[in-house]
Parts: C-alpha cells; sequence; structure tokens
C-alpha cells in the first residue's frame, strides 16, 4: 500500500510541475536558487564596500557581513562537495571529514 502512495503522490508531483505558475522549473532547480543568490550577495557586498568611504559608520558592518557570507558560502560549497561524493558512492554518510 505505501508504495501505491507513493505513486500517487509522485505522479501528482509531475502534475504541479507541469503547472505553468512553476516557469517550467522542476524541484532542483528551486532548491539551487538560494544557493545561488549568496554568491550574488558576496559579489553586490563587495561593490558596496568599494564605494563606501572606511570612515563610513556602515564600513564596519559591511566588512563583517562579508565576512560572515564569506565563511558562510565556504561551509556550503564544502556541505555541498561532500552531499555529491556520498551521492556518487565515493565516501560512506558516516566518514565525514
Amino acid at each position: 500500500m505505501d508504495s501505491m502512495l507513493t505513486l500517487i503522490c509522485f505522479v501528482v508531483f509531475q502534475k504541479r510541475q507541469a503547472d505553468p505558475c512553476c516557469e517550467g522549473l522542476d524541484l532542483g532547480a528551486y532548491l539551487l536558487t538560494p544557493v545561488q543568490r549568496i554568491p550574488r550577495y558576496v559579489l553586490l557586498l563587495k561593490q558596496l564596500l568599494k564605494q563606501t568611504d572606511s570612515e563610513h559608520p556602515d564600513y564596519f558592518y559591511i566588512e563583517a557581513v562579508l565576512q560572515r557570507l564569506g565563511d558562510f558560502l565556504t561551509q556550503l560549497n564544502d556541505s555541498i562537495q561532500y552531499s555529491m561524493e556520498i551521492v556518487a558512492g565515493d565516501i560512506s554518510p558516516k566518514a565525514k571529514k
């Protein structure tokens, strides 16, 4: 019975993906969108920092945000790489670095 329910849910999911409001994007595309935004934010903040006088009160905060976003991006990239290695079967999920 569980496999029949899974099949029904999958068919409903596929039909919803074909809905015009999804703009032809699949689930993978929607999951990837937030990940792609972070590097854009880093680039925008770098440009903002270049245009901000070092004596401006926000300069320190922009630098701090850039540092934190950079650290987060490094962790995110490591996590994505690790997940890809698991999917490829290169490593076991329990053997996390």
